[in-house]
């Protein structure tokens, strides 16, 4: 196990990391709100075209860094769906205020 590995273990869990805010956003709020269920749709086929490559690879970091990707977009894509006409009043707020200022 080089340097190599370690930092891209480290940037695996990174990665994972940066999902949580979103996710938690979404589950905790109810809120979809800017969320584009045709991005994140792309994303997840994406993600699923170069998951495949990486079980050919046999990187262990490499797999479970895409592993990560296909499950938080899989869980925001379905909670986006399932979520998609419902605003928390924070991003209502900050959505009125944009719309004042402009």
């Amino acid at each position: 196990m080089g340097t190599p590995y370690i930092l891209g273990f480290i940037g695996t869990i990174l990665i994972a990391i940066a999902y949580i805010p979103q996710i938690w956003h979404i589950a905790k709020k109810h809120c979809a709100m800017g969320l584009s269920i045709s991005t994140w749709s792309l994303w997840l086929f994406a993600t699923i075209l170069v998951f495949i490559h990486a079980l050919t690879t046999a990187d262990s970091v490499f797999i479970g860094l895409v592993t990560i990707h296909l499950v938080a977009i899989t869980i925001i894509l379905f909670l986006s769906l399932y979520y998609r006409n419902n605003v928390c009043d924070t991003c209502l707020n900050k959505a009125k205020e944009i719309l004042r200022t402009n």
